[in-house]
């Protein structure tokens, strides 16, 4: 079964996307037609909205050079205040602000990276409130976000990562992953955009969702540095245990791979990422974490090329590639490969039990 790996179209995984963002997103924020409004009329205080809004107050310089000079790694100093219907939920908290992204900066309405000051309370969900996030993820803490132009109604692919990141967690599959909350933001009480609050995947915002010492985590990045060649991050952490896994992968070693790393977190997350159709991945977008002397985990993460990759993920033509490798060898497991086909096959009987999948479709 994993020779083969779902031989499906392309067009099968976008479907998936825009179906599942019309049963889950619009079914959570019902749209009407109203009368346009002026949005340099409006304030963080007169704007008439469901949706929590935020302002930023800065120096306008500071943040016109900032946003003139986005390919410079530029940070500057601010201060945060977030509403929701009216009520307080953080009040002129200090913050630092840069731009986040590469490709979306050259976009006018760019992401903006916010790491605060303090800790910021969220044990009552104020800031962020999620229903069913996944297992053992806590969201009590929040000392950092960004706010994404990913899910505006403008360019190619910003309708996919939230809702392949929510049809992940509606598939409670084995995953640390980002998330969001949709808001109006303002810059120095001028309409800024609309855009998605995401929780982060650095070492501090990791260190939050799992509730350990950020000093107690160790974190592989793997990057794409042009033509499909992958290049290996040691981001944080104890070098000796990171080689000990990279070693082990490009060595096919079985045996220490099956020591080393979560298997139900891999498995779901090698097919999921398949499943999808991703085309920014696995040669890029690859975050794996442990704690301390932990198993390896994967954090899910940047899923807007999902629905564009044209080959399956056995068929990749990266033989020499990370993931690739890690997957090979541990195909050599009949155990590990039995758990594998049973995420394939979670995944794809909970898309086929949507109500809104035609049937036959993953005939």
């Amino acid at each position: 079964m994993m020779n083969r790996i779902y031989n499906l179209k392309s067009y099968v995984f976008i479907l998936l996307g825009v179906l599942f963002l019309l049963s889950v997103s619009c079914n959570k924020y019902i749209v009407e037609e109203v009368e346009t409004v002026d949005a340099s009329t409006v304030t963080p205080n007169t704007i008439e909205t469901d949706l929590a809004v935020i302002n930023i107050t800065v120096p306008q310089a500071d943040f016109d050079y900032m946003m003139g000079n986005y390919t410079e790694d530029i940070e500057i100093v601010g201060h945060l205040t977030m509403f929701h219907f009216k009520k307080q939920i953080i009040k002129d908290q200090l913050i630092e602000i840069s731009i986040k992204g590469s490709f979306t900066a050259e976009y006018p309405l760019k992401s903006l990276k916010i790491k605060f000051d303090k800790n910021q309370d969220n044990s009552t969900g104020s800031i962020l409130n999620v229903e069913d996030k996944l297992a053992n993820h806590h969201l009590d803490v929040i000392r950092n976000f960004s706010l994404r132009n990913s899910g505006n109604d403008f360019y190619e692919s910003y309708i996919k990562d939230i809702s392949y990141s929510q049809l992940a967690i509606d598939m409670k599959l084995d995953l640390e992953l980002s998330y969001y909350r949709i808001v109006q933001v303002f810059v120095n009480d001028k309409f800024y955009g609309l855009l998605n609050m995401r929780t982060e995947k650095n070492r501090t915002a990791l260190s939050k969702l799992m509730d350990v010492s950020k000093g107690d985590l160790n974190i592989i990045k793997i990057n794409h540095i042009g033509g499909g060649v992958e290049e290996l991050e040691y981001k944080h952490g104890d070098e000796a245990k990171m080689n000990e896994l990279v070693t082990a992968v490009f060595s096919r070693n079985t045996t220490k791979l099956k020591e080393l790393l979560d298997l139900q977190n891999v498995a779901d997350y090698i097919a999921y990422q398949d499943f999808i159709g991703n085309s920014d991945w696995p040669f890029n977008n690859v975050e794996i974490y442990s704690v301390l002397d932990g198993k390896f985990r994967f954090f899910l993460y940047d899923l807007d090329f999902a629905g564009t990759r044209n080959k399956y993920f056995v068929l990749d033509d990266n033989p020499n590639g990370f993931v690739y490798n890690m997957f090979k060898a541990l195909m050599e497991d009949d155990a590990t490969k039995a758990m594998f086909e049973e995420s394939q096959r979670k995944i794809v009987n909970y898309a086929h039990s949507l109500h809104h999948m035609p049937n036959g479709i993953w005939n």
